[in-house]
Parts: C-alpha cells; structure tokens; sequence
C-alpha cells in the first residue's frame, strides 16, 4: 500500500476506488526512451540485478527486448563468460559496446521515439536464436493474466525457453495490445 501511495505520488499511477491504474500519460512504452530510462530507476537496477542473479549462468544465450529495465541488466552481465546477447533495444546495443560481451542486433526498422528495432527482419533474427533467458518488459497484464504492451511491433519477440518477466508494479494494472 505504501509503494502505491509513493507511486501515485509521483504521478505513476491513478487509484480510482480501490484500484491502481498505471498513468498512461506519464508511462506510455511509445514515449521518447530518454523520458521513461530514468523513471523508478533504482527499481529497474533491482529487478535487473535480482534477474541475473536468477537466471543468467556462464555460457547462456540471452535476448534483451528494448525496454529501458532490461537495459539495466546489462551492467550485470559483464562478470559472465561466454555469454551470448541478443537486442532489439538501440540503447541496450549501444550498452552492450561498452562491455566485453558478444553481442548482436536484432536489425530491423527503427522506432527512434522508443529506441527498439522492429519488423520481420528483426523478427526473422530472433527466431533464428534459441535464447536459453528472455528478459521482456511490458505495460501490463490482462485480467485474464496475459501480457500486454502498447506496441503490437513490439510483441513479437517472446518465445523462449525460460522468460523473465521484469514489469514494474505500477505497470499490473494497464491493459494493452495482446
């Protein structure tokens, strides 16, 4: 209650009867990533931490969407070996280049507002990766328990062997594109 009360304050959320609605206005996944790579930062630093620490072993192939949370992973991920990583995100990839990991693009067409790479290009790049560890952000989850996001060019690219599902809790309560 009082993480709610926190992010309602900060004009995350709205909490009309009883609920928490996630402030479209103020999270939309399309907005400029500058806007939305420094909201609840250090949430996104703990989630991605805790993420890796879970899931991400030596010798693992790993696929960051174009969230800005899965760009916080990064930095965690330099202390592995043989790591493979694969991004739709053209600041995740920019992150990557600072680092001694193997990294690649998905390619595809720019999304300059949220800095993701899209379409069958990107698509095709991703199916043709087995990644063992997925780390995909959303805007929210349906009633019936599925994941949405704003951008249908952004949703496909969930289909591997192990997902980790980094939604910050503000964003439980927006339902978007199936």
């Amino acid at each position: 209650r009082r993480e709610l009360k926190e992010m309602e304050q900060k004009g995350l959320i709205i909490r009309p009867h009883g609920k928490a609605v996630l402030n479209v206005g103020f999270a939309d996944k399309n907005a400029v990533f500058s806007q939305r790579e420094n909201v609840a930062s250090l949430v996104k630093d703990k989630l991605a931490l805790e993420a890796v620490k879970n899931c991400i072993t030596d010798g693992k192939v790993v696929f960051l969407d174009a969230s800005s949370t899965a760009m916080h992973t990064v930095k965690y991920l330099d202390n592995f070996s043989d790591l493979i990583v694969i991004t739709s995100g053209i600041k995740t990839l920019l992150e990557l280049s600072k680092t001694s990991i193997k990294h690649y693009s998905t390619g595809g067409m720019a999304m300059t507002a949220s800095s993701s790479l899209v379409g069958q290009s990107a698509i095709d790049t991703i199916n043709s990766y087995n990644a063992d560890v997925c780390f995909v952000s959303c805007n929210g989850v349906s009633d019936e328990g599925f994941v949405t996001d704003s951008s249908i060019a952004e949703n496909d690219v969930r289909n591997p062997e192990e997902r980790v599902f980094d939604a910050l809790k503000s964003e439980y309560f927006n339902e978007g594109f199936l």
